[in-house]
């Protein structure tokens, strides 16, 4: 394996796991300050598709040699494109750097496909 394709992959690892553990982290932590102004709690439901899709995303770059889990994530991380495209009007700090994490995630799945025989 290119050491260029280690070093994105080893980047893309722990950009993801930062990211789950920060946004996992605002959602327990931030519950009680939305509560305190009289919003309701964050469900269960964001942790778990943000769990799984993480996990996903993890998954495809411990096992480059998976082309099913390559696809599917591929699938995934377009709808994470969007989502970041939908985000941005609000947060232009989290739409950017969901559109780099989902371009660096491309790079990283075409040189992954050339790669696996």
């Amino acid at each position: 394996m290119p050491r260029s394709m280690q070093a994105l992959r080893t980047l893309l690892s722990v950009v993801t796991v930062l990211t789950t553990v920060g946004f996992c982290a605002l959602l327990f932590f931030g519950d009680g300050f939305r509560r305190s102004f009289g919003a309701s709690e964050n469900g269960a439901l964001k942790v778990l598709v943000t769990l799984v899709v993480q996990g996903a995303l993890l998954a495809s770059l411990a096992l480059p040699s998976q082309r099913w889990l390559l696809h599917a994530v591929a699938v995934v991380v377009l709808g994470l494109l969007a989502a970041s495209f939908c985000v941005f009007r609000q947060s232009a700090f989290v739409g950017i750097t969901g559109v780099g994490d989902c371009g660096g995630w491309r790079g990283y799945y075409f040189q992954a496909l050339s790669g696996v025989k």
